[in-house]
């Protein structure tokens, strides 16, 4: 009975353990994002290394309510690699980008207060690709959805497509 019950937590504590292991850091910046005492701090931050990217996320110093979540690839935080999502003052997110080196790649979605996507872009290195945004009437119900998708010519200028849709 004893060895049943030891195989069956062993697992569990070998989780805990190596999780334990890993280091926390805390950064406290001020209004603009700069590097401050804990004293003067607008904003304090916790951040762990998962995998090979350091997950950081921020706060409010006054309310400690979340206001982001962002992915580097040091403890420094000078390059944004992986996902950085942002929070509305309601805790629903504001947006959700991927950075790649510190250059947005692949999909970012901005979001309104209630949650609405209104805006879903394409990026490929920091070149915006394609863009849908949404407009939404007063109940929620979507009212407008409009594309624009970029060509770009040989001289490497961009040039807007635009696609409108009505409400439905």
């Amino acid at each position: 009975m004893a060895r049943r019950f030891f195989l069956i937590l062993l697992p569990q504590l070998l989780f805990f353990c190596c999780k334990a292991q890993d280091t926390l850091f805390t950064y406290f910046f001020d209004e603009q994002l700069k590097p401050a005492d804990s004293a003067s701090a607008a904003f304090y931050a916790k951040g762990v290394k998962a995998d090979s990217l350091f997950s950081v996320s921020y706060y409010f110093t006054a309310t400690s309510q979340l206001v982001g979540v962002e992915e580097y690839s040091d403890a420094s935080l000078t390059v944004k690699e992986g996902r950085s999502i942002l929070f509305h003052n309601n805790g629903h997110p504001r947006s959700l980008q991927t950075f790649k080196n510190n250059v947005l790649q692949g999909v970012s979605i901005g979001y309104d207060f209630f949650s609405h996507p209104i805006d879903s872009m394409v990026f490929d290195n920091n070149r915006k690709v394609s863009n849908i945004h949404f407009q939404y009437h007063e109940n929620g119900q979507l009212k407008q959805r409009r594309e624009e998708n970029f060509l770009t010519n040989s001289t490497k200028e961009h040039y807007p497509i635009f696609l409108q849709y009505p409400e439905q």
